[in-house]
């Protein structure tokens, strides 16, 4: 089984805001030390043609889903990027299991963060721009559209001494969406 380091540090971390008496939950997918995939529809009905997607985290924050997180460690493709964006944006509801627990709905505030590890690219790759400009102009969607997520932050991890100064300002970001 491949090993998702950037996942694993990433959920470790998120497990912390886990609160109970804040009305907090967190989510994780598999590759993120998690128990349970994360689908999303854009219907509160469960059905092969309604789910379009999955998360790797989900934060539910008074029985909403606040919080979609997405990791990227592999195909830094545009396409890929922004389709997961796009059928997250697109959906309406958290269905796991099967009837218990009910559909959670998707927050009409949502908040939407793409995490992307670059230490794989080579020192002179245009993706870092690339997803300068994919951040953008998903941005620039949200802004004119009836999407429930209202924020995208798209965060660029490389490995080194900057890779836990950037994952601890993602982790900020995130407790900074949830106060």
């Amino acid at each position: 089984m491949k090993k998702h380091i950037l996942h694993d540090e990433i959920g470790n971390l998120l497990k912390s805001f886990n609160n109970a008496k804040a009305g907090i939950s967190i989510l994780l997918d598999p590759a993120c030390s998690g128990k349970e995939h994360i689908p999303l529809f854009d219907s509160e009905h469960k059905s092969r043609s309604t789910r379009l997607c999955c998360i790797d985290a989900g934060i539910i924050k008074n029985g909403e889903l606040l919080g979609l997180i997405e990791i990227e460690e592999s195909g830094f493709l545009p396409t890929k990027i922004c389709g997961k964006f796009l059928t997250s944006a697109f959906s309406t509801h958290l269905i796991r299991g099967s009837k218990v627990p009910p559909p959670v709905s998707i927050s009409s505030s949502s908040f939407f963060v793409q995490i992307v590890d670059i230490s794989s690219l080579e020192d002179k790759s245009s993706k870092p721009d690339q997803y300068n400009h994919i951040q953008s102009s998903i941005k620039k969607l949200i802004t004119n559209s009836d999407f429930r997520i209202k924020e995208y932050t798209l965060f660029q991890v490389p490995r080194g001494p900057e890779h836990m100064d950037k994952i601890k300002k993602i982790i900020d970001y995130i407790a900074y969406k949830l106060a």
